[in-house]
């Protein structure tokens, strides 16, 4: 694997410490992939979603130009192709947007395609073990001192 690619590795760092980032992912690149091919898969847990009435959810589309279309064709290809997603009759149906986000120079010129799952989410019963409070994280990671942002490609598809 090459960490020469459009990787940024935050100004802050020195040559000494930017080449041990670089080695560090070079050490476990087991755990990186640059391709959506080569993910992984845990199989050992089946996911639901508890509804507070099973009336079916579905909106009228957004209006996407032609461009937009060809890279919902795209995403929706490479999607079913990895098998992340695959064809469906459920009566749910959750609108697509296209949001813009930044390309590699900070231009907000691509698009990401996204759900729009607000609907789905009114009628979902919350969950009764909520995600941890931001002070008992912290406290797990005591005095660790780096920490990366990670960006999971289209996190949020």
């Amino acid at each position: 694997m090459c960490f020469q690619l459009p990787f940024h590795y935050g100004e802050p760092l020195t040559k000494k410490e930017r080449d041990q980032v670089i080695n560090l992912l070079i050490k476990y690149e087991n755990v990186f992939t640059l391709s959506m091919k080569d993910l992984g898969r845990c199989k050992t847990m089946q996911f639901s979603i508890d509804l507070t009435n099973e009336t079916p959810i579905y909106r009228r589309r957004h209006r996407l130009s032609k461009h937009e279309w060809e890279l919902v064709d795209e995403r929706c290809k490479e999607l079913h192709e990895v098998g992340l997603i695959q064809p469906s009759s459920f009566d749910f149906a959750i609108v697509i947007v296209m949001l813009s986000k930044k390309n590699s120079a900070g231009l907000w010129i691509e698009k990401r395609m996204c759900g729009d799952y607000r609907p789905l989410n009114l009628v979902t019963l919350q969950d009764r073990y909520p995600m941890p409070i931001p002070e008992e994280l912290f406290d797990i990671i005591g005095d660790l001192n780096i920490f990366t942002i990670v960006d999971l490609k289209q996190g949020f598809n």
